[in-house]
C-alpha cells in the first residue's frame, strides 16, 4: 500500500466522520419529525474504526523505515569514520565506498519516503511515540553527516591514492625480506638429514608451510592492490621456488613418516581382503615423491631411503594382488608354490601362519613378481579361454536333431531342417581354432581337444549321414518294388540290410535327439562310410542293369532313369506302360 492510497483513506473516513458528526438529531418533513440520532450511533463507529487502525499502523510502518535507514546510516557512518590504517584496510574502504555511491540513488529515494511519511502523519495529526520521533528526528543529521563524509573522501581520493600507493610499495619491499627469511629457513640443512625420530623435523616443515601459505596469500593480496593503485603487478618466482622446495621437503618427510606407519597396519591385512588399487595408488605417489626429491634436493640421505623403502611397497602390492586373481586354479597355485619355494597356504582351517601381507613380505615373494605376474596372466587367458569353451559346451548340451517322417510313415523317420544344427557346428569349430591357437591354451588343451574331437567326429558323420540319407530315399522307392527286388536280388539283399540299419538308427535318434549323444557314437562314421560306398554300389549296379535294358530295347534311351525304372517295377502290368509310350 503507497503512501497516496493510506492519505485517500485518511482523507475519505475523516470525511465521513465529520459528515456524520453533522448530522442533525432530528429532521422535520412537514407534519413528521425523523428522529436520526440512533443512525448517528449505529454509523459512527465505522470510519473511526477505519482511521484508529491506519493512526495506529502508520507510525508502526514509520518505525521500521527508518530504523532500518538509520541502520544503514549508523553502519555507513562507523566504517567512513573509520581511519584505514593499511594498505588493505584503505583498499577495503575505497570498494566500501563505491558500492554505497551505487546504494546512494536508493538511499536517497528511501530518505524522502520516509520524510513523506513523516509530513502525512504530520498532516492528519496522527500521534507517534516520542522515542520514534527522536528516533527520526537524529537521522537527518546522520545521513547529512554520511553524505558530507562520502564527499570529503571523493575530493580527498586523489591524494589519498599516492599517499596508500607509496605505502605499499613499501610493503611490498618488507615482504621481500619475509620471502628471503622464509628461503634462508627452508634452506636449513638439518632438513636434508636423516632423523631416527621424525616429530621434529616434521613439526618444522609444517611450520614452514604454514608461513609459505601465509606469504601466497599476502602475495596476492599484494598483487590485487597493484591492480587497483594502476600499479604494474609484480611476480615473485623466488616465493614460487620457496614454497615448492617446501612442498617438496615436507612431502619427503610425509612420505617416509606414511611409508613407515602405514605400511605396518597394512601388513595384516588378509592378501585376499587387499584393496589393491587404493594401495597401489599410494605406493606410486610415495615413490613419485621420492623421485621427484631425489632428482631436484640437493643430494641427501632421506630420499635414497624413501625410494628404496617405496620400492619395496611397489613391487610387493602388484605381486600380492595377483595372487588375488580369482581366475587362479589349483594347477596355477601349484606353479606358483613352485616358483616361490613354499607353500601358499590359503585356508583359514589348514594354514600355519594367517596368508597376509606381512607373511609374503618376510618371505620376500615381490623377488619374483615377474614370474607371479606371469602365472597369473596365464591364469586370466586361460579363464578367458575356459569360458569360450564354456560357451560352446553349453550351446551343445540342449542341440537336438529335427526329425521329419519319411512319406508319411508314422515309424520311419528322416533329419531335417539341418541347417541350423550346420551353422552352429560351423561356428564351434571357428572358436575351438581360436582357442587352439592361443599360447595360453596349454593349460587346458586336453579338454580342449576332447571337444575339439567331439565336434570333428559330429562334423564327420552328420557329413556321411546325409549323403546315406540321401542315396537312401533315391533308392528306397526303387527296391520297394517286388520286380526289381527279382531282377536285382543281390543288390535288394543289400539295400535291404542297409534300410534296416538305417531305420534302427533313426528311430533311436527320435528318442533321444541330442546331437552329442547320437551323432558322436564310437564307429558311427565309419559305419556311414561303409554304406555309403555299398549304396554306391547299388546304384552302378542299378545303372548297369538299366543300361542292358536300353541295349534290348533301344527305345528306352528316350526316357529317363525313373521312367524306366517305373517301367520295368510294373512289367506284369502292360497297361501301367502306356503313359510312358510317347515318351519313346
Amino acid at each position: 500500500v503507497s503512501l497516496d492510497d493510506f492519505k485517500d483513506k485518511l482523507t475519505n473516513y475523516g470525511s465521513q466522520r465529520e459528515q456524520i458528526r453533522l448530522l442533525p438529531d432530528a429532521e422535520d418533513i412537514g407534519i413528521i419529525r425523523v428522529d436520526t440520532k440512533r443512525l448517528k450511533e449505529v454509523i459512527a463507529p465505522s470510519p473511526a474504526a477505519c482511521l484508529e487502525k491506519i493512526e495506529e499502523l502508520l507510525p508502526q510502518l514509520a518505525a521500521q523505515k527508518q530504523k532500518s535507514i538509520l541502520d544503514e546510516v549508523n553502519s555507513a557512518n562507523n566504517r567512513l569514520n573509520k581511519k584505514p590504517e593499511t594498505v588493505e584496510e584503505f583498499v577495503s574502504l575505497l570498494g566500501f565506498i563505491a558500492g554505497l555511491t551505487q546504494e546512494k540513488e536508493r538511499m536517497e529515494t528511501d530518505f524522502e519516503e520516509l520524510k513523506a511519511h513523516y509530513s502525512l502523519m504530520d498532516d492528519h495529526q496522527v500521534q507517534v511515540a516520542s522515542i520514534d520521533r527522536a528516533a527520526y528526528q537524529m537521522l537527518v543529521p546522520e545521513y547529512t553527516q554520511m553524505k558530507n563524509i562520502l564527499e570529503l573522501l571523493d575530493s580527498t581520493k586523489d591524494e589519498d591514492m599516492g599517499k596508500w600507493s607509496a605505502r605499499l610499495e613499501e610493503d611490498i619491499k618488507a615482504f621481500h625480506d619475509k620471502v628471503e627469511s622464509l628461503k634462508t629457513s627452508a634452506e636449513d640443512p638439518t632438513l636434508l638429514e636423516d632423523h631416527e625420530f621424525l616429530d621434529g623435523v616434521m613439526g618444522v616443515t609444517e611450520e614452514l608451510k604454514q608461513q609459505s601459505n601465509v606469504l601466497n596469500a599476502e602475495a596476492k593480496k599484494n598483487q590485487g592492490f597493484q591492480q587497483v593503485f594502476g600499479q604494474q603487478v609484480e611476480r615473485y618466482p623466488i616465493l614460487e621456488e620457496v614454497v615448492g622446495d617446501i612442498n617438496l621437503k615436507a612431502g619427503m618427510w610425509e612420505a617416509r613418516r606414511d611409508v613407515t606407519t602405514i605400511t605396518e597396519s597394512w601388513k595384516e591385512v588378509l592378501v585376499m581382503e587387499m584393496p589393491v588399487k587404493d594401495w597401489e595408488a599410494q605406493v606410486q605417489k610415495w615413490f613419485k615423491t621420492a623421485t621427484r626429491a631425489e632428482r631436484e634436493l640437493p643430494e641427501n640421505p632421506v630420499a635414497p631411503k624413501l625410494r628404496e623403502m617405496a620400492a619395496v611397497w611397489k613391487d610387493l602390492i602388484p605381486a600380492c594382488g595377483d595372487l588375488k586373481n580369482p581366475s587362479l586354479q589349483e594347477r596355477h597355485w601349484e606353479k606358483l608354490e613352485g616358483i616361490v619355494g613354499f607353500r601358499l597356504e590359503r585356508d583359514p582351517d589348514t594354514w600355519e601362519e594367517p596368508f597376509t601381507l606381512g607373511s609374503l613380505l618376510s618371505k620376500n615373494i615381490m623377488n619374483f613378481r615377474e614370474d607371479i605376474q606371469r602365472v597369473s596372466t596365464e591364469a586370466t587367458q586361460e579363464g578367458v579361454l575356459e569360458e569360450m569353451l564354456g560357451k560352446v559346451k553349453g550351446a551343445w548340451v540342449n542341440a537336438e536333431f529335427t526329425l521329419s517322417n519319411f512319406k508319411d510313415a508314422k515309424d520311419v523317420f528322416i533329419l531335417a531342417g539341418i541347417d541350423e544344427i550346420q551353422a552352429l557346428l560351423d561356428d564351434s569349430m571357428v572358436t575351438m581354432g581360436t582357442i587352439l591357437a592361443s599360447r595360453f591354451v596349454a593349460g587346458i588343451r586336453p579338454e580342449v581337444e576332447k571337444m575339439e574331437g567331439n565336434l570333428r567326429s559330429l562334423q564327420n558323420v552328420l557329413d556321411e549321414w546325409l549323403n546315406v540319407q540321401k542315396n537312401w530315399m533315391y533308392l528306397e522307392p526303387i527296391f520297394s518294388a517286388p520286380d526289381i527286388q527279382r531282377q536285382l536280388p543281390a543288390e535288394a539283399k543289400m539295400f535291404l540290410d542297409i534300410d534296416k540299419g538305417l531305420k534302427n538308427i533313426m528311430k533311436k535318434v527320435s528318442e533321444n535327439p541330442n546331437c552329442m549323444r547320437t551323432g558322436t557314437q564310437p564307429g558311427q562314421a565309419e559305419q556311414f562310410a561303409g554304406w555309403n560306398d555299398i549304396l554306391e554300389k547299388i546304384q552302378k549296379q542299378l545303372e548297369d542293369y538299366l543300361e542292358f535294358k536300353r541295349m534290348a530295347f533301344p527305345r528306352f534311351y528316350f526316357i529317363s532313369n525313373d521312367d524306366l525304372l517305373e517301367i520295368l517295377g510294373q512289367a506284369r502290368e502292360p497297361m501301367a506302360v502306356q503313359p510312358h509310350l510317347k515318351k519313346c
